[in-house]
């Protein structure tokens, strides 16, 4: 049987627009079963062992950016070297993605980012439908933390996809899930480079978007779905 994981991830919210809330976006990881990831997996946990972290330790891509909760007291070659380290898992697992971004404006109600997010993903499986109808199992790992998009996702998949099966998770409990935060980060950094709306601590720890280009959308590009299919 040919079964394809897909982890969720968002960044943002439903609510209205809001200066330090403007984007909404919501990031897909997909594996297909058959190819292992356990040895990244293993390898990922031995070098994590040797930090104050420990082998077992979740990622939180921007948090480590921005120097916020557990990774206040890290310098920022130390967080750079973690997201290094993420990365390089990133690297040894053949999986993609996809991310969506819905671009929140003054008076928007949650209702037309369901709407607007709703067409985005009609129009994606769509356009990949081939890929997608391969599998004859579909996997959906989300942490269901906005009911929004859990209603919009069980909509959708539950039309698109016969009895696609929802997996409630934690983001401590599949690796994959850390990478679509991890991606979705990445893709807010991408995009705030382009519109000028970088933090002072994005900024400091990306230093120009030339030097974020080269060392991270570089690997987002050969990771993202549509280099895949150009490869089949």
């Amino acid at each position: 049987m040919k079964e394809l994981s897909i982890f969720i991830d968002e960044s943002g919210d439903f609510g209205p627009y809001a200066k330090h809330s403007p984007y909404y976006l919501v990031t897909m990881v997909f594996h297909d079963q058959r190819k292992s990831i356990d040895q990244a997996v293993q390898t990922l946990r031995d070098k994590m062992m040797y930090t104050a972290y420990g082998a077992d330790h979740c990622f939180h891509a921007m948090p480590i950016i921005r120097r916020e909760a557990d990774y206040r007291m890290l310098d920022l070659s130390e967080r750079r070297k973690l997201i290094s380290t993420l990365l390089g898992f990133v690297r040894k697992t053949d999986i993609c993605y996809h991310t969506f971004l819905v671009n929140k404006h003054p008076g928007i109600t949650s209702f037309d980012i369901s709407t607007i997010l709703s067409k985005q993903l009609a129009d994606f499986f769509t356009q990949y439908g081939s890929f997608f109808h391969e599998y004859d199992k579909i996997v959906v790992y989300y942490d269901y933390g906005q009911h929004e998009l859990a209603t919009t996702l069980v909509t959708l998949f539950t039309f698109l996809f016969p009895n696609p099966d929802f997996r409630h998770v934690q983001p401590a409990e599949y690796r994959l899930f850390q990478v679509a935060d991890l991606f979705c980060s990445l893709e807010l950094i991408r995009h705030k480079y382009e519109t000028g709306e970088l933090s002072s601590s994005e900024s400091a720890f990306f230093i120009t978007q030339a030097q974020f280009n080269r060392d991270y959308a570089r690997l987002m590009s050969s990771k993202h779905i549509s280099t895949l299919i150009k490869k089949k």
